[in-house]
């Protein structure tokens, strides 16, 4: 279900930036095009790098701070590089963090306020 299909119902949206070529102004824009289109003004923008296990702690406890509840959760960061392993500031391979370690993490880490995880690639 895309943040278009959720905006019927009463939420919050919260964009997180996880590819590092598309800037956070491109995200600012995304989330004012969501407000505009869906009335939904409770639309955020928060920075969150999948393949860096520092970024997903920060964006773990910046929600579980500010947030009282997460309804779903929706995974849909992915990337392959198959040509030459690259590694990640953790030494983890970056497909690999960004894939599932990453996912896993942000999952462990939200869960006691999360009812549901979808996870799409």
């Amino acid at each position: 279900m895309s943040a278009f299909q959720r905006q019927s119902h009463a939420c919050v949206i919260t964009l997180q930036c996880i590819f590092k070529d598309v800037s956070y102004n491109e995200n600012l824009l995304l989330s004012d095009e969501i407000v505009h289109i869906t009335g939904n003004r409770e639309v955020f923008v928060k920075k969150l790098d999948l393949s860096s296990l520092k970024s997903i702690r920060e964006f773990a406890d910046d929600i579980n701070r500010t947030v009282t509840k997460l309804d779903v959760l929706v995974h849909n960061a992915g990337t392959a590089h198959t040509f030459g392993q690259k590694t990640t500031q953790d030494g983890l391979e970056l497909t690999m963090a960004t894939n599932h370690f990453g996912p896993f993490l942000l999952t462990h880490l939200l869960i006691g306020k999360s009812k549901l995880v979808v996870h799409f690639h």
